[in-house]
């Protein structure tokens, strides 16, 4: 299966450095952004976090290598390498296929953008995966609620139904797979995060922000 763009998405720029994106020259709000203003999450790192936020940086960008096929094993250390057969493993059970890996997104309706770390099929059923180095929060799946309308709105040949899963790696290597929303879940989180969409742009009218741009990294963010 192929998954065929939208052509508004060529109207995007994302901004690796400074982790910005920008929609028909116009600077938009990301996901996470728009969950942690209307304080739905803080996405804070907490004073001495570096080492377990550079890990899960790590681990990002050796399933994002290994995903395209362009992983050099050799380079990884022990610990790296329990945590990549963990995922194999789990990638087998659920019969995993990639189908668009770490690409910006954006909603050309309602103007908010994201980057989904694979989008895929597991047991041949849509899926939503972001991967998950600390222990669960309430935001996630609203999160990913995020990211599902993002996919809906940039591929229209997008199968439907689908599902979002939050990959906690830790609980992974404990042996808890990862669990599948759908259903009544999946469609309250997607509600959540229409109604934090909807309360951002209403503080965005009347000049009420309080995230700044400096204080937004979402791959930071994502991965704690």
């Amino acid at each position: 299966m192929i998954l065929t763009p939208s052509p508004h998405l060529a109207d995007l720029i994302f901004d690796e450095a400074t982790h910005t994106y920008t929609y028909q020259g116009r600077e938009i709000p990301s996901v996470t952004r728009i969950i942690r203003e209307v304080g739905m999450s803080s996405f804070g790192n907490p004073t001495g976090t570096t080492r377990p936020m550079q890990i899960g940086k790590w681990i990002h960008e050796m399933l994002r290598l290994d995903l395209s096929n362009k992983l050099d094993e050799s380079t990884l250390s022990p610990i790296m390498k329990m945590i990549l057969n963990d995922v194999r493993a789990w990638a087998k059970r659920i019969d995993l296929k990639s189908l668009v890996l770490e690409t910006p997104l954006v909603h050309s309706l309602y103007r908010f953008s994201g980057t989904p770390d694979l989008i895929g099929l597991a047991e041949e059923k849509l899926t939503i995966f972001d991967w998950k180095w600390g222990e669960p929060r309430p935001s996630d799946l609203v999160q990913l609620a995020g990211y599902w309308l993002l996919a809906l709105n940039c591929y229209e040949d997008l199968p439907r139904p689908g599902q979002i899963m939050p990959v906690y790696l830790k609980a992974l290597s404990r042996g808890q797979d990862p669990k599948a929303i759908h259903g009544q879940d999946f469609i309250e989180s997607i509600s959540m995060f229409s109604s934090a969409q909807m309360i951002y742009r209403w503080k965005e009218k009347h000049r009420m922000l309080t995230v700044s741009r400096t204080d937004e990294h979402e791959e930071m963010e994502e991965i704690t």
